[in-house]
């Protein structure tokens, strides 16, 4: 169950996250909640989510993984924290690919 103070930090976190304010949100994520108890990971992904899961698909692929398929359900099993869709990995995955 959310208390009042989860949803006030949860209004905290999508100010700092929507401003792009990674100090903010990284001194968020260290807030202790029950309702949260993933958010220290959750935070951290979310200040590198321009860069690591681009890495993490190169890695897959450099390791010999190439099929989409096969790339996608690597990459979920990795960086499940991001929630990605077929389409978001295959995009990146497609770029990669020049």
């Amino acid at each position: 169950k959310f208390t009042p103070d989860d949803l006030r930090s949860g209004a905290e976190l999508w100010s700092a996250f929507s401003a792009g304010d990674i100090g903010r949100l990284t001194a968020l994520g260290e807030r202790r909640s029950r309702a949260l108890p993933f958010l220290k990971q959750v935070c951290a992904a979310a200040n590198v989510r321009d860069t690591m899961p681009r890495k993490i698909i190169s890695e897959i692929v450099e390791e010999g993984t190439t099929g989409f398929s096969e790339v996608f359900l690597e990459f979920v099993r990795r960086t499940g924290v991001y929630g990605y869709g077929d389409l978001q990995v295959k995009r990146y995955l497609d770029e990669l690919n020049g």
